[in-house]
């Protein structure tokens, strides 16, 4: 797949890593470490390995700065409907803040007083940014062309999620998500309702919500 010219949402610079050996070996390193965090938090059965022979492309996410943020990985990516330049693909959004997903519960006192309001509050306003965040890049991708070198330009169809029966391991799927989707994430998503064990788990997104469910934020953008 030809390379990505390096494209900017919300003030964040995403360069693609094909072609730097220092950048990817750096990136895949700040991955690994990301991984290992969202194992603990998300993925209870463990971290499986992607399918062999499946194409991916890796972004370095830089701030305003150009300090380094976090990464990007679009990976099992798919042609759509024969043309290489429009495609589908699954995503691995690997942030420092990826520990954020995790909801602080509720400690109660015999009396039913919850003991911890202000950490609750806390981690699910941690929780929100993270969600917000990630569907806003899911939506400019979707949105946007992304520039190729030498010409052309790199579609996002469709954002695709893990599945076990495409042969995904089941560590890999996004679960007990429904609240995220649900508030944040202006994109319908189909639901696979047959991951036995895991519940409601997304499948594919296929197009915008009739009624934007974060209004406060503009579509493709983490600001209103």
């Amino acid at each position: 797949m030809s390379h990505v010219l390096p494209f900017t949402i919300d003030g964040y610079t995403f360069t693609h890593t094909d072609g730097n050996a220092e950048l990817d070996s750096f990136t895949r390193a700040e991955m690994s470490k990301e991984r290992d965090k969202a194992t603990g938090v998300w993925r209870p059965n463990g971290w499986g390995r992607c399918l062999e022979n499946q194409t991916h492309l890796t972004f370095a996410v830089t701030d305003s700065d150009g300090d380094y943020f976090g990464s990007w990985m679009m990976y099992r990516v798919q042609s759509v409907d024969g043309d290489p330049n429009v495609i589908s693909a699954l995503l691995a959004p690997m942030f420092p803040d990826i520990e954020a997903v995790a909801v602080v519960g509720e400690a109660r006192a015999p009396s039913g007083e919850i003991l911890n309001a202000d950490e609750v509050a806390e981690s699910q306003a941690r929780w929100a940014q993270f969600w917000r965040r990630n569907f806003a890049w899911m939506e400019w991708q979707v949105m946007n062309p992304m520039p190729l070198e030498g010409g052309g330009n790199l579609v996002v169809d469709h954002w695709r999620f893990p599945q076990t029966d495409d042969g995904d391991p089941a560590g890999q799927c996004w679960q007990k998500l429904e609240p995220a989707f649900e508030q944040f994430s202006k994109l319908e998503v189909d639901w696979n309702n047959h991951m036995p064990g895991m519940g409601p788990c997304p499948a594919r997104t296929t197009g915008w919500k009739a009624i934007d469910p974060d209004p406060g934020r503009a579509r493709g953008s983490i600001h209103a």
